[in-house]
């Protein structure tokens, strides 16, 4: 299996950045942790909000394990009461 790497993309609603930045924060420490994942960067984007997190797994298989589970717990409904819209996800393979 190739590593890949996966690039989420989202932006905050205005009122509530220092709470998703608080969040991403725990993302940060806690990524790490799940089965599969080698580790995590965040950013910030150009414009008003706009953030990423860039992510490298041991497999795509071993991120939508991880995701499933995100799912699974109501995770992305917490998160989406943050967002001005969805979040957008690619993957994209090592070579």
């Amino acid at each position: 299996m190739k590593k890949i790497k996966v690039l989420v993309e989202f932006a905050a609603k205005e009122d509530v950045k220092n709470q998703l930045e608080d969040f991403l924060k725990q993302v940060e420490q806690n990524l790490p942790a799940v089965e599969g994942c080698i580790g995590v960067e965040l950013g910030r984007g150009d414009g008003p909000g706009e953030y990423v997190l860039w992510e490298s797994w041991q497999s795509r298989e071993a991120h939508q394990t991880h995701i499933r589970g995100l799912e699974k717990a109501g995770a992305f409904e917490q998160l989406g009461d943050l967002l001005v819209g969805p979040l957008r996800s690619r993957y994209f393979d090592e070579f």
